[in-house]
Formats: structure tokens, sequence, C-alpha cells
């Protein structure tokens, strides 16, 4: 029910990834299988979240894993991201210190990958990063 919640308010609030990108293989298309599925996103969701906020994603301390980088970071974030939230990340990528970083904000993205998501990170791949090989 909570991941359901928030599954329908993704649902109004972003671009969700075309149909075709999420096609199982019959043998996940029966009954029992989607209320398996539907079932372990629950379960996964409310580990990782919480029925308050205290799940697992409450005692990740992002600064205690480490600000400093000898790579480029690029950081491409959904602005309507419910499980990694644009204020935690952007206050986090702030605080990196990097050679070079790269933080993108997307419209209508959440969480789970779409078009704009894919593009923008084909863009980063493209322009910024394969320069860095030669």
């Amino acid at each position: 029910m909570h991941c359901q919640i928030a599954v329908e308010f993704l649902a109004m609030t972003t671009i969700a990834a075309p149909k075709d990108w999420w096609v199982p293989s019959p043998l996940y298309t029966t009954p029992k299988a989607q209320a398996d599925y539907e079932a372990g996103e629950e379960y996964s969701y409310l580990q990782f979240v919480g029925l308050k906020g205290n799940g697992m994603l409450s005692l990740i301390d992002l600064p205690k894993l480490g600000l400093n980088f000898d790579i480029p970071v690029f950081l491409v974030q959904g602005a309507e991201d419910l499980v990694t939230v644009p204020e935690v990340a952007k206050r986090y990528f702030d605080n990196i210190v990097a050679p070079q970083k790269v933080y993108v904000l997307l419209a209508d993205t959440g969480h789970d990958p779409n078009a704009a998501m894919l593009e923008a990170q084909y863009k980063i791949l493209k322009e910024q990063i394969a320069p860095l090989t030669k």
C-alpha cells in the first residue's frame, strides 16, 4: 500500500519509461508472479524507507562514506525522486571534492529511468566522459 501510493504519485508527476522497456518473460506474467512482485516491492520499500522514514535509508550517512574523489563525479538526479530526494543528493554533491563534478536535475523524472534520464546519461558520456579518455 505504501509503495502503491508512491507509484501513483510518480505516475502523476513524472514521465514514465516506455512500456516496451519493461516486458517481462511470460513466466513472470501470471497472477501469482505479479502478486509476488508487488509484495516484494512493498516489502523492499518498507525496509528501505520505513513507515515513518525510519527505514535503512535513514541510517545512511553519505558524507561518512566519502566526500573526496580522485575521479570526476557526474550525478543525474530526478526532480521527483522519492527515494533519493533531490535536496539530500544536492547537499551531498555540493560537499564532494573532485577534479570535475556535474549535477544534472531532470524535470518529470523520478528514481526509475525514463527517456530523459537515459538521454542525460548518454550526453554526459559522449560530451564529458569520452573526451577524458583521449
